[in-house]
């Protein structure tokens, strides 16, 4: 072969090659655009095949290596860290006290039940409006099935005075039961 045609040759290896290498540019700089705007929680992934993969190796494009540059590195999630409420002092007299709310009923009976086991002699039940019923549930399902030697020891009914979230006072009805073992 001569000269001219090896110099021919090389002319066209290197025009194929520039053609595949602008080609790839342009497949190559869409993932990276979409991998920017896609979600970190979804992972891009992908698999070159025997076919995709270039003859040889090449460098990434200047531009392409500079968004890869200049994107900021993924941040791991750390648990945020709670501040501990700061604890209030609880009163003797609140300490064996039930207060009844929005919890089921046998998540009450579990707490009578657990003040009696702790060594308590006397455990006071207090409700009040709609939630009265439930306070008597209460105690007549402690005393029934988990603590068959306690008693009502005295219950007392009374009329409390409530301020509103819009300054006026309402009257409701509040119970306490006193059990005693």
């Amino acid at each position: 072969m001569s000269d001219e045609q090896t110099a021919t040759q090389q002319e066209k290896i290197n025009e194929a090659t520039e053609q595949a290498t602008s080609k790839e540019e342009i497949s190559q700089e869409a993932p990276v655009e979409k991998a920017q705007e896609a979600p970190a929680e979804q992972p891009q992934e992908a698999s070159p095949t025997e076919e995709d993969a270039p003859a040889e190796p090449q460098e990434a494009p200047a531009g392409q290596a500079e968004a890869i540059s200049q994107a900021p590195p993924a941040k791991a999630q750390e648990p945020k860290a709670f501040a501990p409420r700061p604890q209030q002092a609880r009163s003797p007299r609140d300490e064996n006290t039930i207060f009844i709310g929005r919890k089921s009923t046998m998540g009450y009976v579990l707490a009578v039940v657990t003040q009696f086991n702790s060594g308590a002699k006397e455990v006071k039940i207090k409700a009040r409006g709609k939630l009265i019923s439930k306070a008597v549930d209460v105690a007549e399902i402690a005393k029934g099935r988990f603590l068959p030697g306690a008693k009502s020891d005295a219950i007392s009914i009374t009329t409390e005075e409530v301020q509103n979230e819009d300054g006026s006072k309402s009257k409701v009805s509040s119970i306490e039961i006193k059990m005693q073992k």
